[in-house]
């Protein structure tokens, strides 16, 4: 528990999330990074920084590896396992890019696997 309750929002914490959740995309990644917590474990804050420098340098050498096309497809997936239900075909192109999108990003990742581990 963090010493006061209100001290995220004394930080500026707060500010710093909001400003992160208005760059992202759709409303499904809005939600999950409004509750995101100010982290505290020293550790597990130099391992997010180190992986975050290591997407910044991926980006660098290939930009288009994070080039996120299709749309906000956390409400179709949820009816993927249902037995006698079909997408749209708007639905099933938003899926077809977003897989396409993380084969590119695949691609990128392992042939940079031993720059990026």
């Amino acid at each position: 528990m963090k010493y006061p309750e209100d001290f995220e929002s004394v930080v500026g914490f707060d500010q710093i999330r909001s400003a992160i959740v208005g760059r992202f995309k759709y409303a499904s990644t809005h939600e999950l990074a409004s509750k995101w917590e100010m982290q505290t474990d020293l550790e597990l804050v130099i391992q997010q920084l180190d992986l975050l420098d290591q997407i910044a340098q991926l980006n660098f050498a290939t930009p288009s590896a994070l080039n996120l096309l299709g749309g906000d497809i956390s409400g179709d997936l949820k009816h993927l396992g249902i037995e006698n239900f079909y997408l749209e075909e708007p639905s099933l192109s938003a899926i077809l890019q977003t897989i396409q999108t993380y084969q590119k990003l695949s691609t990128a990742l392992q042939a940079r696997s031993s720059e990026l581990p």
